[in-house]
Order: C-alpha cells, then sequence, then structure tokens
C-alpha cells in the first residue's frame, strides 16, 4: 500500500508540473538570452549557453560600464541615463545566427519600459540601416516598430503605443517569405502583415554585430528606454508560446521544463509492479 501511494505521488506531481509547462520552451531553441541580472559592471551574459555575451560600449566602439536599474524581474539594462550608450555582441562571423535569425523563422522576444513619446531608439538590431539587409525591433515616437530588408527596399511594421512608463512584453514572430506577426503583452496587434512575403531572406549581411540600443552599423537612433529579459529563438513561436513568456523570466520557463523532464523520469523509475499486500 505505501509504495502505491509513493507511485501515486510522483504521478500527481509530474502532471502538476507539466500542467505549469504546458508551452514550455526548449532550451535548444534559444538562440541567445540575455537574462540582464548583472547589475553592474561591463559585462551583459549570454545565458543561453552559447557564449553569444555582449558588452557595454559608449557609442559602438569603446568598451564601458553601462547602466543598470531595477527591471521587470531583477535588473535591467537601463538606456534612458546612459547617453549614447548601447551594449554589442560582436559576432565577426557567426552564420548559425545570422542564417537561423534572417533566412528561417525566429522570434524576438524582450520586455521595454519607456516614457519616450519623440524620435526612434532601436531594442534589438540586427542591420537594415537605409534598407541594408537585416531587421531590427525599436520604439518609434511612442509605438514599437518592426523593420526589414533584403536590400531590396524596406518594410515598416508598426504597432501600439508602449510609451507609458510601464513594463510590455514585446515579441516578433517571423517567417521570411512569408509574414510577421507581432505581439505586446500577449495580444497580436494589426494581425500578419503580408509584405514580408516579398523578402526571402532578412540575415544581416557579412556577420553585422547584434546589438541593443542602438542602430551599430551607422551610431545612431539611441535607445531612450529600459530593456530586460531579452531572447531570440530559432523558431517562429505561436501565439500561446508567447503568453508562455509574458508570464515571467525566461530562465524560470526554461526551468519548469527541466523539473518537469526530470519528475517524468523520476516517475518512470518508482512506477514499478507493487508487491504490498
Amino acid at each position: 500500500m505505501k509504495v502505491r501511494m509513493i507511485q501515486l505521488g510522483f504521478i500527481v506531481l509530474a502532471a502538476s508540473v507539466l500542467a505549469l509547462s504546458a508551452y514550455a520552451i526548449d532550451k535548444k531553441s534559444v538562440l541567445v538570452y540575455y537574462p540582464c541580472d548583472e547589475g553592474s559592471g561591463e559585462d551583459v551574459k549570454d545565458a543561453s549557453g552559447n557564449d553569444r555575451h555582449a558588452e557595454w560600449r559608449k557609442g559602438v566602439t569603446k568598451r564601458d560600464v553601462g547602466k543598470w536599474t531595477v527591471g521587470k524581474f531583477g535588473k535591467a539594462l537601463d538606456f534612458e541615463a546612459a547617453g549614447n550608450y548601447c551594449v554589442a555582441y560582436e559576432t565577426k562571423k557567426d552564420p548559425e545566427l545570422d542564417e537561423a535569425a534572417g533566412s528561417e523563422p525566429f522570434t524576438v522576444s524582450y520586455w521595454v519600459q519607456t516614457t519616450s513619446k519623440a524620435g526612434k531608439g532601436r531594442t534589438v538590431d540586427k542591420g537594415s540601416h537605409g534598407c541594408n539587409k537585416g531587421w531590427h525591433s525599436a520604439v518609434n515616437g511612442e509605438k514599437i516598430i518592426f523593420e526589414a530588408s533584403d536590400g531590396g527596399g524596406c518594410i515598416h511594421h508598426w504597432d501600439e503605443a508602449v510609451s507609458d512608463g510601464k513594463w510590455h512584453h514585446v515579441a516578433h514572430s517571423i517567417i521570411p517569405a512569408k509574414t510577421v506577426k507581432t505581439y505586446i503583452d500577449g495580444v497580436q496587434e494589426l494581425g500578419d502583415f503580408a509584405a514580408m512575403a516579398a523578402k526571402k531572406s532578412i540575415s544581416s549581411e557579412d556577420g553585422r554585430p547584434l546589438a541593443l540600443g542602438v542602430s551599430f552599423e551607422f551610431n545612431t537612433e539611441f535607445l531612450n528606454a529600459q530593456l530586460d529579459d531579452i531572447a531570440i529563438f530559432n523558431y517562429a513561436m505561436s501565439k500561446d508560446e508567447i503568453n508562455e513568456l509574458g508570464k515571467g523570466p525566461l530562465k524560470e520557463i526554461l526551468a519548469v521544463e527541466s523539473m518537469g523532464k526530470l519528475t517524468t523520469t523520476w516517475g518512470a523509475i518508482k512506477m514499478v509492479p507493487s508487491t504490498a499486500k
């Protein structure tokens, strides 16, 4: 009887964990992830396991100590108080990132907080300045914008205002040569963006750096906002998966998934025939 109760306990625990992670994110799908929890110093660590670590820059060339603030979860990058600062991962040559986040479907996710209502500041940048190949997400005026180019003209996907001083979750689910879907706080804005159908590849040219808070290529469009929990995934996420991202920091979602796998494994180990009378 005791053995059977143990078995039942593991089954209930496994079911509970799996229910919490119905749309758990596979860590292998994470190309880059900046939790932004260092809170001080020059370095912004990539927690994806892919070693795409970034660093604070003054302008885009000089390594320097950046600005940190209280984030949506823990700490955050503070571009508002920084004054022409950005964060950059020098790709040099990173064909995996260029291909996975440009030629193949991908998702960009981050939290942003701002009160700025004028000018354009890039949040996540991978090229596309002056319609050069690449893409970026930005706060333009009060609104979120996603811009992309295959080198033959730009497309612009405008979305809702976020400049109210509150934290907002932004996610772009992108399928090159098909569509872009943008979600703000889990709500898809403006429907599918059919203009993407004309853009077969929006990969940046020659391994342009992945940057936060700036148009890195031209040292302009500096961001006046705070960013937290920034990630890029190697597939176009569904609405349910994006809603899962909006529930908490990615590291906790990944932890729940790992716990679910571990619990399932232990449940299988414990599921042995009972000989208790």
